[in-house]
């Protein structure tokens, strides 16, 4: 067994073969220290090259990468798995997307096809079935298994790869395959979802044209299409190959500035900016004896009755136990669980120095996105001097709902729904209790206090009236108190929610997620601000 294997043995777990077709393998195993699912895949070494560049590449819409090497000739990939449905299975299934979802889905993936093209990478198989959406709604391209790097003094691809009935014709030998190739292999991909509207059936036809230089010259075009007006052709030679921060042909070419190039930039460097998620940090791990909690509520000090039989008030005592605490054991519940997401939360996101911060480092990074944006200004000609003061500056952290509380900004987060996670916990309490109904076995933490007073009894041995002879007698009482039980109760909730949560994987994925449900939200409505500021200086400089 070779040395890679022996790693992998080590900290991963094979779960089930997914593929397996002559040199390719494909398996899903899971993550020991991460705790995630993971895709191994076993390819030929002719591809090594595509994934090394993959992983210059920063989309949402790619797999995230985490390995890539060689090993006993063969291109060795370890990459993140995605939890959604394929564009195949949707089809299969008949689903019918309305015009609004064909759109998203056409949009997205010439966003994805833009970073990929930037690189010089071109795909070579887009089809359905490499074609996921995920849980929360982005499409993401896979299986990279014959994509190759550009190469542009060849007349033709050395070998004829791909799908028949998505694959353009130069991929069968009449020529060199370019980004043109997989806009082909696009419209022909999104012209099986049938379009109704005179826009996405224009778009699939121009695609899908049989001369490449009859269709889209950039992904960018359609991408301008699809925001309601058609763009003009790129006339550079090598046109398929000039990025987002290159794109200044109109001014090279003497045409006046168009407001749909800076439209395309502000799409792709702030509207579609989705930052990677931060790494975990170790030490947070759950700790049921470390959770201060609010004590569950107990009975007031006016219900605990007196009895003369310790049975009588035992039995009281589990009806006000159940009256007064046990109910509650929801709201009890609910709050393990606020308590669990707030450490969870603390531990992706803490509020350390601006260097090392979060939301700092994000900020940086749009930071330089505007700057990029901003230097293709200089480069038309229309900046000459400084920018408007605070143009180029962004912010956007969360801030404290209430001052001086923790220090992560998480912390008071609310967005999880908790339904889907109590009925387990619920479960593992009423198993442990041992007892039908599960109430009766907190009757064992009831503690049940005797105490001696003095009665006055007449002769009959009865209580005595006023006036009547008495004589003085000393009888036993008993008094219950559930603070026992109450306690007890709550310490079952917090062990349960443990172990509830080491059984649910997707618990810890919605816990993990909470920055993209939460911050992200918060994010895309700072960028939506800030491009639209960056629109408005860009519109009075041209004129509009």
């Amino acid at each position: 067994m070779g040395s890679w294997q022996d790693y992998l043995k080590e900290f991963y777990e094979p779960l089930e073969v997914l593929k397996e077709d002559g040199e390719k393998k494909i398996t899903l195993i899971y993550d020991r220290q991460g705790r995630q699912l993971c895709v191994l895949k076993q390819q030929p070494l002719a591809v090594l090259d595509v994934y090394k560049a993959l992983k210059n590449v920063k989309s949402r819409h790619l797999p995230r990468l985490y390995r890539v090497f060689q090993a006993e000739g063969k291109c060795i990939v370890l990459e993140e798995h995605i939890a959604g449905c394929s564009l195949s299975q949707m089809l299969e299934g008949g689903s019918k997307l309305s015009e609004e979802k064909i759109e998203d889905i056409f949009r997205q993936l010439c966003i994805c096809l833009l970073s990929l093209h930037e690189q010089g990478i071109i795909h070579r198989d887009i089809k359905p079935s490499n074609l996921l959406l995920s849980n929360d709604g982005i499409l993401k391209l896979i299986d990279f298994g014959i994509a190759r790097t550009v190469k542009e003094e060849k007349g033709t691809d050395t070998v004829c790869f791909g799908t028949r009935g998505y694959a353009p014709p130069e991929q069968y030998g009449f020529g060199q395959t370019d980004e043109r190739s997989d806009i082909y292999s696009m419209g022909t991909t999104m012209g099986m979802f049938l379009p109704q509207s005179e826009k996405l059936r224009q778009l699939v036809a121009w695609s899908t044209k049989f001369a490449p230089q009859d269709r889209p010259g950039s992904v960018g075009e359609l991408l301008r299409v699809l925001q309601g007006e058609k763009a003009p052709r790129l006339s550079l030679a090598n046109r398929a190959w000039h990025s987002l921060e290159k794109i200044a042909w109109p001014f090279l070419s003497g045409e006046r500035p168009d407001i749909k190039v800076l439209e395309e930039l502000l799409l792709e460097k702030l509207l579609t900016f989705r930052p990677a998620l931060p790494e975990a940090r170790d030490g947070y791990g759950f700790s049921p004896e470390s959770f201060a909690m609010e004590p569950l509520p107990r009975c007031p000090e006016d219900d605990r009755y007196t009895f003369p039989d310790e049975g009588e008030a035992r039995r009281a005592g589990l009806e006000a136990f159940e009256r007064h605490t046990y109910s509650r054991r929801g709201e009890c519940i609910h709050e393990a669980l606020r308590l669990y997401r707030c450490r969870r939360l603390r531990n992706y996101c803490v509020y350390e120095a601006a260097r090392e911060n979060y939301y700092h480092r994000v900020e940086r990074q749009v930071e330089g996105r505007i700057r990029e944006i901003t230097a293709w200004g200089r480069k038309t000609g229309l900046i000459s001097g400084e920018v408007p003061a605070g143009l180029g500056d962004f912010s956007c952290v969360p801030s404290f709902r209430k001052a001086g509380e923790q220090k992560s900004h998480l912390w008071n987060l609310e967005h999880i729904e908790d339904m889907a996670y109590m009925e387990p916990v619920y479960d593992l309490l009423d198993k442990w209790s041992g007892a039908v109904p599960p109430l009766l076995g907190y009757a064992r933490y009831i503690k049940v206090l005797s105490r001696q007073v003095i009665i006055a009894k007449n002769e009959k041995g009865e209580l005595a009236e006023k006036g009547e002879d008495y004589e003085p007698v000393r009888v036993d009482l008993y008094a219950f108190r559930t603070d026992e039980a109450a306690r007890q109760l709550q310490s079952d909730v917090l062990y349960a929610l443990s172990e509830a949560v080491d059984r649910s994987e997707e618990l810890r994925r919605d816990i993990h997620g909470a920055i993209r449900e939460a911050y992200g939200e918060l994010l895309r409505s700072k960028l939506e601000k800030k491009a639209g500021e960056i629109r408005e200086y860009y519109r009075i400089l041209l004129g509009h």
